[in-house]
């Protein structure tokens, strides 16, 4: 309690299960996504299109894309 706690400077973000489901939704509703059906292929494509502010970076998902 006598320890002075540091401010966080940046946060990292991951995505939840229902964010994935309606981000691949969303891809095949407009087209965007023929063949992504793959959680591997869907997360790659939410890094790449995902748009955060410089406070905060996506967490590394490299285990959970390699499960699948």
């Amino acid at each position: 309690m006598g320890t002075e706690i540091k401010t966080i400077k940046k946060a990292g973000l991951m995505p939840t299960t229902s964010h994935i489901e309606m981000f691949s939704a969303t891809l095949e509703q407009y087209g965007l996504g023929p063949g992504s059906h793959r959680l591997h292929t869907i997360l790659l494509r939410f890094n790449d299109m995902a748009t955060i502010q410089s406070e905060f970076f996506m967490c590394r998902q490299t285990p959970v894309r390699d499960e699948f």
